[in-house]
This record gives structure tokens, sequence and C-alpha cells, in this order.
């Protein structure tokens, strides 16, 4: 039997008998294109159906792994469940060798179903799937070479794509490679319909294609990579077109309707390849088809055909779409009552003045070295039409947002060191005020760079530390301007500060309490000692200075220049006045560096409490308080030990109930600098300057967080 199947394959073309199955021959690649979409046309709905099942099966569990693992570790990020740190490479290795081989037994399971039809012998998919499981071995072996080749082909062309001919010699051997391997998928084909394994199907691949290469090749890429790459392309783009967690639903739809049909376009198109019986022109060849007689013997008993075909593309299509409804529904129900925020990186030039802040009312702001701009996006570069101010923004620059929604900056102009001068600089939607129209404050000969600002009804409130001329002692200033000119600016309380040999950047915070009342804090970067000053009403009639947290104490001189050496630049204080009128005060502790919430019992601040909010740290960052929507306090700062930023949500106002958020993570040994406001719109806006983190998208590892609502969950 045998030899004469040989001696009939070995017949000149003009000498063959006719065909018996004269519909699997397509003599150029666009009739192979059109016969796999005849083919398409008669089975998509048989073979959709068991595919379709098993990929959203395998989506879904995907999903509920992922929820497992990060119900404790994750957060809800740019709505998408995501790990604090990146998946180790373990896991991800396992995942994607999982959906390999899951992707590979759907199309060899649809080869076997296709086969099938185009022989007459109807092949269901329990069918496929043993004969598949069968296979399993050749299969795997053909995966592994494939997978081995594909990251050979990768490396070799990002190597050779580093030096300067790199990417010219890199797509050079990419296509070389690929013509040398473009023949491995139709391997899966003759595994599956000869029953043979992985080495002698390489060597039927070569028999099968011999004369023909260059139209298998076409037809091969086409069918095969093209075709289900510009779907996948095309169904990604219109998920795309969503927004928030639904944009993230149509994504994991598109994702599961483009494996499902690229699975089906791939095996049904490598069916019809293999199973092509076109002869080549020439007379003489070792041209050698595959046998339909003998692939046909070789397919499972003939099934009956399947009914209620209707119910059932309904029931695939709910399987298709089922996995984007759950994960979306979990998304925004939340039942693990994950953090939920959005992440966008920051693109600005980097340097050590030049860092965004988040103006009170959350719009993101750069001030460099001479400028200051307001940024509409993510791209500091296009900015709202603000002119450039040229000053020296080496000194601490507060920026207040009045009823009118104009901003005005708080700002020192002059030389480092020496006389410079406080001025406001108003900036409207389309001007600033130049700087010899801005109003000055006042004027110092060694100005500190700690300066707060705060809006008190239409005018400003001021506190500023000014040098006094003694060696031993600063002055704290509280002025008030009652209008943006500020003809006549008001001195409405000073108090004598011990003379800092550290200069820090938040070392003094300013607030209105109950009707309009200023109050003031200062710390002390010698000794962590804060003194309040609180005055009763708006005009400060009368005044009450206090220090609420006392000076540290040393055993050692050496103790204490490391402690202040520590301090110099990163601890600082955080003042806040709540409907109770009772200011809140927020500061690490000068040794163990815990953030500690110190609330004061009565408006006058006569006694605190005092409630650590976090364990002992090494690096004294500054931690932000403000107010939400709700008049409870808000913190931004980080917890070391687990090199997490968080946000502590307080539920009362001592916050003895609080709910503690983590933001995100950081892996190197500095955690960055935090910077928090709450915008119009309720939500906490959390701005992370110099974050250490590997793998990120902002070079400069600046990010803004913003909370999807007010409890960042």
């Amino acid at each position: 039997m045998e030899e004469a199947l040989e001696e009939r394959r070995a017949q000149p073309p003009d000498g063959d008998p006719p065909e018996p199955f004269p519909g699997l021959q397509a003599p150029g690649s666009a009739t192979t294109i059109g016969q796999l979409g005849r083919q398409l046309r008669k089975t998509l709905i048989l073979l959709v159906v068991p595919v379709g099942v098993i990929t959203a099966t395998l989506v879904a569990l995907c999903g509920l792994i992922a929820v497992l693992i990060l119900r404790e570790r994750g957060l809800i990020l740019d709505d998408q469940i995501a790990p604090f740190e990146p998946w180790p490479a373990f896991t991800v290795t396992y995942v994607t060798a999982a959906l390999l081989i899951a992707h590979l037994a759907m199309v060899a399971m649809v080869v076997t179903m296709v086969a099938g039809s185009l022989l007459g012998r109807r092949v269901c998919a329990g069918q496929a799937l043993r004969t598949v499981l069968r296979r399993s071995g050749a299969l795997l072996v053909l995966l592994a070479v494939f997978v081995a080749a594909a990251a050979a082909l990768a490396g070799l062309a990002a190597a050779i794509g580093a030096g300067r001919w790199g990417p010219v010699a890199g797509l050079v051997i990419a296509g070389v490679l690929s013509l040398a391997l473009w023949r491995l998928p139709l391997a899966v084909p003759i595994v599956m319909l000869e029953h043979v394994g992985p080495l002698r199907a390489w060597a039927r691949v070569r028999e099968m294609t011999w004369d023909r290469t260059a139209r298998m090749f076409w037809s091969v890429l086409v069918t095969v990579v093209l075709i289900p790459a510009a779907l996948a392309g095309g169904l990604s783009e219109l998920a795309s077109l969503f927004t928030g967690v639904e944009r993230t639903a149509a994504g994991v739809v598109a994702a599961t309707v483009s494996g499902t049909l690229s699975a089906v376009l791939q095996g049904t198109a490598l069916a019809v390849a293999a199973l092509d019986q076109t002869r080549p022109r020439l007379r003489y060849s070792d041209f050698k088809p595959l046998d339909p007689a003998a692939v046909a013997g070789r397919l499972p008993a003939g099934a009956p055909a399947p009914k209620a075909r209707r119910a059932r593309a309904l029931a695939t299509v709910l399987a298709l779409v089922a996995p984007g409804l759950l994960y979306g529904g979990y998304l925004q129900i939340n039942p693990d009552n994950l953090p939920a925020l959005s992440e966008q990186p920051i693109v600005h030039r980097p340097g050590y003045f030049d860092k965004p802040a988040l103006v009170d009312d959350g719009t993101l702001m750069l001030t460099t070295y001479d400028e200051a701009r307001l940024c509409s996006d993510r791209e500091c570069s296009e900015t709202a039409p603000l002119p450039r101010l040229t000053s020296d923004f080496r000194y601490s620059t507060p920026v207040v947002t009045l009823p009118d929604q104009s901003r005005v900056l708080v700002r020192w102009e002059g030389e480092y060191g020496g006389d410079a001068t406080l001025r406001l600089t108003r900036c409207e939607t389309e001007r600033c005020t130049f700087p010899d129209e801005a109003p000055a404050i006042t004027t110092s000969s060694q100005p500190s760079l700690g300066t707060a600002a705060a809006v008190s009804g239409s005018g400003i409130l001021i506190a500023v530390p000014i040098s006094s001329g003694r060696r031993d002692s600063d002055t704290l200033r509280l002025l008030r301007c009652d209008d943006i000119s500020c003809d006549t600016p008001r001195l409405l309380a000073e108090a004598v500060l011990a003379k800092p040999n550290a200069e820090g950047f938040e070392s003094v915070a300013v607030a209105t309490g109950a009707r309009g009342r200023p109050v003031a804090a200062y710390e002390d970067r010698t000794t962590g000692a804060i003194t309040l000053i609180n005055c009763d009403d708006a005009n400060c009639g009368n005044r009450v200075t206090r220090q609420p947290v006392g000076p540290a104490s040393f055993v050692s001189d050496k103790e204490k220049d490391d402690l202040i050496r520590r301090a110099s630049y990163s601890s600082g204080v955080g003042l806040v006045v709540p409907p109770d009128d009772r200011p809140l005060l927020v500061h690490r502790d000068f040794k163990t560096g815990a953030v500690r919430l110190v609330r004061c019992r009565t408006a006058d601040c006569g006694a605190v409490d005092t409630l650590t909010l976090t364990g002992a740290s090494p690096k004294l960052d500054v931690a932000k308080l403000k107010l939400g929507t709700d008049g409870l306090p808000l913190i931004a700062t980080f917890d070391i030990p687990r090199k997490r930023a968080i946000l502590i949500v307080c539920d009362v106002p001592d916050c003895s109930r609080r709910d503690t958020v983590d933001l995100g993570a950081y892996d190197t040994s500095h955690p960055g600098e935090l910077d928090m406001a709450v915008g119009q719109d309720g939500r906490p806006r959390v701005l992370w300057n110099y974050r250490g983190i590997t793998g990120h998208p902002s070079p400069t590892g600046t990010y803004l967080l913003t909370c999807r609502d007010a409890r960042c969950r």
C-alpha cells in the first residue's frame, strides 16, 4: 500500500489521476486566503465555542489568581490591580509558559477540527482535545524549540543593535532568522495529523514545502502572523476609546476575544496550508504532501452535528465578555478595600532646585531656579500661559490660591546669603505681576529658607523667620496683607527664636482658625522644639506663644551634632486648624524619627495630646498634613521599614481611629520627598519627588498620585 502511494506521488503532474479531495488545492497565496475565509464561514461558530470557553476560563483564572495574591499586597493603580513591587521573574515565567502552552493546545485542537471538516469527517472539540493530550509531548518540544529560537533571535538582534549600524544589522539578522524559522509553525499540523515526532515533523515540513517556499512563506506570514496581530491591535485600539474602569474591562474583553480568534485563525490557516495538495510547477520534485486519505483515517470517529447553534453562540459571547465584566465589577466595587489611585509620571528638567510642587488647590506647579510655571499636563514643558518670572527661586516659594482663583507666589528676591526682599507675585490666567510691580513685604540681610503663607479672607497671612542681626536669636514675624496690593503690610506678632545653625525648607507653617484668627508654628532644627503663636482674632489683638513640643535632650555633643545634621534638610512641621478650632501639628520626633500628631486640647493650646503614627525612622522626611473636605486630618508620609509611601486618613479629629493607605513602594535607600494637596473634588493628591524605584517611566523619579475618592479606597 505504501509503495503504491509513493509511486502515485512520484508520477509527473500530467499523469496524475483525479484527486479524491479536489477542494484541497490552492494554487496561489490569494487562493489560500480565500480558502481560509470559506472554511471560517463554514466552521467559525463550531471553533469559537470551545476555544472561547477555554480562553475565557484561562483569563478568569489568571484574574482570580492575581486577586488572591494581591488582595493583601497590591493596589488598584490606574484602574488595574497591580503589585507594590514588580512581579518576581519566576512568576512571570511560569504564567507566560502556561499561557503559551494553552494557546498551542487550542491551535492544535483547531487544526484537528478543521482537518476533519476539510476531509468530510466531523471531529468534536472533546475528541480533538484528547488527541492534543496524546500528542502533548511532541507539541511541547516544538514549543520549546520555537521559544528558544525566538529568544535567540531577539537577543542577537538586541546585541548587534547596540552598535553604530546596529538597527540595520539587527533588522537584517531578524529577517534572515525569520526566513530560516518560518516553517516551525507548520510542524504543528504534521504532529497532529501524521502522528509523528518533532524531528520527523520538521523533515516532513521541508518535503511538504519543497519548491513552494515563496507561496507557503507568504501564506503563513499573512494568515498566521499578520492577520491575528492586526486583529489584536484593532481590538486594543477599540478598548482604548473607553475611560476609567470601563477601559480596563474593555481591554480584558479585547484580550479574550483576540486570543480566541487568533487561535481559531492560526489553527485554521495551518490546517489549510498543511493539507494543500497543489503541486509545484516543476515536473520532477521531492514534493511530498500529506495524504488526505491517511490523515482522515487517523482522525477520531465522526461526531454528530451540534444542535442549538444560536444558543451556543449566545453562550460563547457571554463567556467572552464575562471575564471583563467580572474584573471591571471587582475594580469598581473593590470588595477587598484595596488602595485605589492613579499614577502619573511627571517629566521635567532635573535639578536640585527644579522640582514640581502642588498648589493648595491641587494644581501642579514647577518652580525652577529662576521661574515658576503651572503645568497643564504630565509634561511640565506644556504649561498654562504664564510669563517667565525672573527671580531667584532657591528660596522656598509658597503658593496660595485666592478666592478669585488667581495664585499668589510668596518669594524672596536677591542673592543667596545677601540682602533680599520678600515680594508677592500674583499670577492670573493671562499674566503675572512683573517683579518691579510686585509689592515688597519685608527685607532681610540673611533670609531664612523657611517661609509659609495662607489665605485669610481676601488677604494673605505670611509667617517668615527674619534675621535679627544677633548671633544667638532670630525673629519669627507674622504678617498680614489685607489685599494683593499690600501697600501697608501689618505686623501681627513676633516671637524670638533660638538662632539655628541648620537651615530647613519647611521649618515654619501658618494657618487660619475660627473667625480668621492666625496661627503660626516654627520648628527649631537644633533641638526639635516647636513654637506656636496663637491669635484670638483676625487682627491678633491678643496672642499666646507656647511650646507644645519641647526641646530634645542629648546624652553627648556628638549625638546632638549627628541629629542636627540629619534634620538639616529633611524634617519639618505641618499645621492645620480643624473646624473645632483646636490646632493640629504633625512632625517627626527629633531623636526617633517617628511621625507624631500633636492636638491642642483648647484653641489657645494650653495643653496637648500626642499620638505616634509611625514607627521609628532613621530618615527625617517631611510629613505633610492637610484637612479633607470633611474637616478631618490627612497625613502623607513614609513607612521607612516597609519602604512605602502612606496616606493616613483620620476617622475622628484626634486620629485615634484611622486608616493607613499604602500609596506606593520604593526600592532605594532614600524614599524621596512628598507634597500633598486636596483637590477641589475632595480627592487627595500626593506628589512624590525623587522616588527611587526600578523600572518606572519617569526619568526624574517624579510622580503625581491621585486618589480615586476622598479615602483613597
